[in-house]
Formats: C-alpha cells, structure tokens, sequence
C-alpha cells in the first residue's frame, strides 16, 4: 500500500511498517514536550528536535515505497498544503536574497515543517487508528500535569508564563489543548477525566492575563458543554457537583483559605480588560496592521514573513501580530487563497463544532501570529482525519474513539 493512501476499512492493519512505532514514538514524546521552552522564542525546542528526527525517518520509509514509476495522485488537501507552504518558502527565499535577514529563513522552514507534521500525523492516525487517538489522549494528559507543575511553581504575581517564555503562548497552547479535547470527543459527552483537563487548561489561560484568550475562552467553553445530547446533562450535573464538593472541601482547609486570600488572579485580570483598546499593542500600529494599507504593493505577492526593519517609519519593527492579516501581507492574495483553500479541504466534511473551533483560534489569531505553533497543524491533521462522512476521494476512514 503506498504511503499517501489510506487504509480501506476491513484492510490488515497489522501490517504496520517497522519504522512506524519509532515515528509515533517521537510523535507522542514532541506531543508530550512541545510546551517546554528551553531555547529562545522562535527558534526550534527540544521536542522539534525530536519531531525532526521522525519526520527524516518517515521521509526516508516513505521514498523506498513511493512507485515513482507510476502514476501517483495525492489527496488534494495534500496537494494543497503543499503548494502553500512551498509558496511560502519560495516568497522568503527570494526576499532573503534580496535582505540577508535570517527571519526569511527561519519563516521559509516554519510552514514546510508544520505542513510535514500535518501529512504525518494525518497519515499515522489514520494508519494507526484507535490506538493512537487513546495514546494522543493520554500524552495530552501528561502534557497539562507537566504544564501544571511549572504552572504552579511560579508565583501568582504579572502574567503567568509557564512552561512558555511569554504569557501568550501559554494562552494559546491552553486554547489549542482544550480544542484537541473537544476533537478528540467529538459527538461523545466529555468524562470527568476531560472536564478536569477543559477546567486546568482554563486556569493556565486565566492565569496568563491574555486579553484575546478571555475573551474566546468563553466561546471555547460552551463548545465543549452544550455540544452533548440532552441525556448527558445528568451526566454533566453530576460531574459539576463533585468539583463543588472537592472546591468546598478544598475550601475549608484553612492553607488554601490563606492562598485564596493572597490570590489577586481575578484582580488582575479585570485590571488588564479594562484596558482594552487602551494600551498601546491594542492599537492598528502596536500590532502591525498599519502596513497593509500603507504598503499596498505587497498585496499581490507578498512581502515575505521576515525583515520587519522595512516597516519601520510607519509601525515597530516587529512581526505583524495576527494570524491571517500576516498570510495575507506576507503571502498576498495569492498565498491567502493557496491557505483558505487549504484550510477549506481539511474542515469541508466536519460539523459545526470544528468550524467554531476554528473560528475561536482565528479570533485569538487577529491579535498573535499562530500559525506558527505547531500543535494547531496537528489538530488540523486530527480534525480532517476523524471527520465523519469520507471525503469523496475516499481519503478518511471513519475512526471512532471509544
């Protein structure tokens, strides 16, 4: 069976390559460590490391297969994916010829390598099914207790940051975290297990004083609450009144009382949405959108992700903070249209529930530049993959997580 293909219900599914176990194996542990920064912000971590070296293992599997004497047709979300991220590589690579600045090379590799991760993990869960989607659950969980031990390690004083070097990727990956549950669940009533890690998720976000997170966390919420049949609010009564019981029981211990006391979270965070539209990177120049009207030049083709001295005389020199005004001026029109085609292939057979998903990261996106977190392209791949119906092209397997 080739490597782009996928497995036909009722198929062997035993015969699994040699280097898959490997390849999931450095799947689950980059799952597992993603959120540790140990190296400057923007440059690769120790779980891309690790990333790397499956996807060099998968690189290498999937060319000793590939019938390149046949005729071979990708799946047209594969197709593109590909043509937008080697767009972007090819925009860079001309603008770096041009500037010698490494941000065009360190932008060229962020979309080629988030659009590898996105084909492998699409292609190993469907190749592994169940078993993978069990183990993703429970590496998840390994995740929020890791985030939770450097989360509470740290003073409750400023913005929390952590495992993270800045408080809004902290947000984010709490945001991206509870949507994987969400995907993860799908049509099923989320357990006390997932409301457990929905409500710690939901602290890490709160914590971190994000004005764009507090205002979709709420979206996100409701989401994975009112998503249930009717037959499972017992269900959800139920799981309510033991955090009631264990948040009164917690309460009465009179060192949480004190901790309680001391612990201005609540505070703080309406302090700084009181700001809102106040301070300074609330504003179309503190964010970077003041360049797309005033470089209209760029529109059409792009102006390349990197060399943000060009901008200077009009807005900081800093990164454009939002996800798809950075596609759009970076990319121009024609790389926005390669990335919503993209993004409509992957999302074109799934409910409601996945396109409200999107639309709260996309919302967070309009203040941050996401599309770099590499956890957003592995619920893409997770998303199309446990789709529902299949798509016409017979590329998804209905896989259920039971």
């Amino acid at each position: 069976m080739p490597f782009y293909a996928l497995p036909q219900p009722g198929q062997d599914t035993a015969k699994i390559p040699l280097l898959y176990p490997i390849v999931v194996a450095c799947f689950l542990l980059y799952l597992l460590f993603s959120p540790v920064y140990l190296f400057p912000s923007g440059t690769p971590q120790i779980a891309d490391f690790i990333m790397a070296f499956g996807i060099l293992l998968y690189i290498a599997y999937a060319f000793s297969v590939l019938p390149f004497t046949a005729h071979v047709r990708f799946p047209m979300v594969y197709v593109a994916g590909a043509t937008f991220a080697l767009y972007t590589f090819c925009i860079n690579v001309i603008y770096y010829m041009f500037y010698f600045h490494y941000t065009f090379l360190f932008s060229s590799l962020y979309y080629v390598y988030n659009f590898l991760v996105f084909v492998i993990a699409a292609r190993l869960y469907a190749k592994m099914g169940e078993g993978l989607i069990r183990m993703t659950f429970w590496v998840v969980v390994g995740s929020i207790i890791l985030q939770a031990a450097f989360f509470f390690s740290e003073p409750f004083a400023g913005r929390m940051t952590g495992s993270f070097h800045n408080p809004n990727q902290l947000a984010y990956w709490g945001l991206l975290t509870i949507s994987v549950i969400i995907v993860l669940k799908r049509d099923e009533p989320l357990g006390f297990k997932e409301l457990a890690m929905v409500v710690a998720c939901s602290l890490f976000i709160l914590g971190t004083l994000s004005k764009a997170a507090s205002f979709t966390l709420p979206i996100l919420l409701a989401i994975a609450i009112f998503k249930k049949s009717s037959s499972s609010y017992v269900r959800l009564f139920l799981t309510l009144f033991v955090f009631a019981g264990l948040a009164t029981f917690l309460a009465s211990d009179p060192r949480v009382q004190y901790a309680i006391e001391n612990l201005d979270l609540i505070e703080r965070l309406v302090s700084r949405l009181e700001t809102t539209g106040v301070d300074s990177d609330d504003s179309v120049e503190g964010r970077g959108y003041d360049r797309i009207y005033k470089f209209p030049e760029y529109l059409a083709l792009g102006a390349g992700e990197g060399g943000y001295f060009r901008f200077v005389k009009t807005s900081k020199a800093i990164e454009l903070h939002s996800s798809l005004a950075t596609i759009l001026f970076c990319y121009g029109i024609v790389g926005f249209i390669m990335f919503a085609t993209f993004i409509y292939l992957v999302f074109r057979n799934t409910n409601y529930e996945c396109w409200l998903i999107l639309l709260v990261l996309f919302t967070f996106g309009t203040t941050h530049q996401g599309l770099r977190f590499t956890l957003f392209w592995i619920l893409l791949a997770l998303i199309l993959t446990l789709a529902k119906s299949k798509r016409d092209s017979g590329y998804i397997e209905d896989v259920r997580y039971q």
